[in-house]
């Protein structure tokens, strides 16, 4: 959906105001067929999710630890009711044995897989009596299938201000504002298991709106700047005009060009350590406080893009953190930070000379990435995004190239 408006300016200046939009529909998605449902128990009306939840947020609150009191959750009573043992309810015995000892390494899929699937206290039963497994598929841990569900939205206005070639001067400059939102931003030929390098994976195969955020590649702002400049020495120009022949071969006839892009830094998520929610793909983490980002050197001469790393990784466990892990059903908060955007300005310097008839020499002389300007690349592969792990916020590639140069001199005949 295109709507633009143009209005000529004085001394031949243009300018265009756009809106541009784009809606994506029934977009090919990858969900976990086999991940553990969100069960509900016919007694209580309660589902997994949320007795799931409520166990997570006591363990938080004891701050780990397994020996707390915890009160009696129906839900666990009465889909585990031969785990109530040695005066011990069913939801104490999980939260004790279970819970607290995964719930910061591992993640609640393996705490649930432990009483349900591998029947490590014993199996839970279906309504005959038989041993059942109530959340796992027992053929397979994980089961990746395409589907249809995917959704996009993008809005831009842009502005664009041209100006023709006139007194030897050409060039356009544009801004753009723009918002990115998807379930998913990987291309559809990627699969689940391959390292595609995005925040993509739909963690809530029961719930994928979950996943709706900004798109990895969202650029809120963007700039861009191209030109031709014709330099006004030589024989007819404004400087050295009435210079001759041999002058006006040193000076006369160069041509300045370049072209400069600039967007605002692209989003990037944080990583639980465990698996709360897929037992195959870690959910994000989810924000409580304010979390500064401020890129800077570390104490190891690493670039960080946090500005209290410590402060993150600490407050993990327990309130207060400024970044809490993900609890079961969740898939945390996607794109929620904003690390590097892109700049480069790449410019060059040129000059022909006509020889013969049908001959010209033409020298070039190039630079890319003229200002040597550093830009760190957020994607998942290039960025640490794991909590409680020693490398969350330290970049370990960048999005920028260093400064190349390169001349050039053509003969065409």
């Amino acid at each position: 959906m295109d709507f633009s408006v143009q209005r000529e300016l004085p001394a031949g200046f243009t300018l265009e105001a756009a809106y541009v939009g784009r809606l994506g529909r029934h977009l090919l998605q990858e969900v976990d067929l086999a991940e553990p449902v969100n069960f509900v128990d016919t007694k209580s009306g309660m589902d997994y999710f949320t007795a799931g939840t409520l166990l997570s947020k006591l363990v938080d609150a004891n701050r780990g630890n397994p020996n707390a009191q915890v009160p009696a959750i129906p839900y666990w009573e009465n889909l585990y009711p031969n785990l109530a043992r040695n005066g011990q309810s069913a939801t104490q015995f999980i939260y004790t044995n279970e819970w607290t000892q995964y719930r910061y390494t591992t993640g609640e899929t393996t705490a649930l897989a432990d009483i349900d699937f591998f029947c490590l206290y014993g199996c839970p039963t279906d309504p005959q009596g038989n041993p059942t497994s109530l959340f796992w598929q027992n053929q397979f841990a994980t089961l990746y299938a395409w589907s249809s569900i995917g959704m996009s939205y993008y809005n831009a206005g842009q502005l664009t201000l041209r100006h023709p070639s006139s007194h030897g001067l050409q060039f356009d400059l544009g801004y753009t504002l723009s918002k990115s939102i998807d379930m998913g931003s990987d291309a559809e030929r990627a699969s689940e298991a391959s390292s595609n390098g995005s925040f993509s994976d739909i963690l809530n195969s029961w719930n994928p709106a979950l996943n709706r955020s900004a798109s990895d590649f969202d650029t809120r702002h963007l700039i861009t700047l191209d030109w031709v400049y014709q330099l006004p020495f030589g024989r007819g120009k404004a400087f050295a005009g009435s210079s001759g022949r041999m002058i006006d071969a040193v000076i006369g006839g160069w041509q300045w060009s370049g072209l400069t892009r600039w967007t605002s830094g692209l989003p990037f998520s944080v990583l639980e350590p465990g698996w709360s929610t897929n037992w195959h793909i870690q959910s994000y983490g989810v924000r409580t406080g304010p979390v500064k980002v401020h890129q800077h050197l570390d104490q190891n001469g690493e670039p960080q893009v946090f500005d209290n790393v410590a402060a993150i990784n600490s407050g993990i466990i327990g309130e207060g953190n400024p970044i809490r892990l993900p609890y079961p059903g969740e898939a945390g908060e996607r794109n929620n930070f904003r690390g590097d955007g892109y700049f480069g300005l790449d410019s060059g310097l040129s000059k022909s000379w006509r020889l013969w008839e049908g001959q010209t020499l033409k020298f070039a002389w190039e630079v890319f990435n003229a200002t040597n300007s550093v830009r760190f690349d957020t994607n998942p592969n290039s960025l640490g995004n794991g909590l409680t792990t020693g490398s969350l916020g330290i970049y370990n590639s960048l999005l920028t190239a260093p400064r190349v140069q390169q001349f050039s001199l053509r003969f065409a005949f």
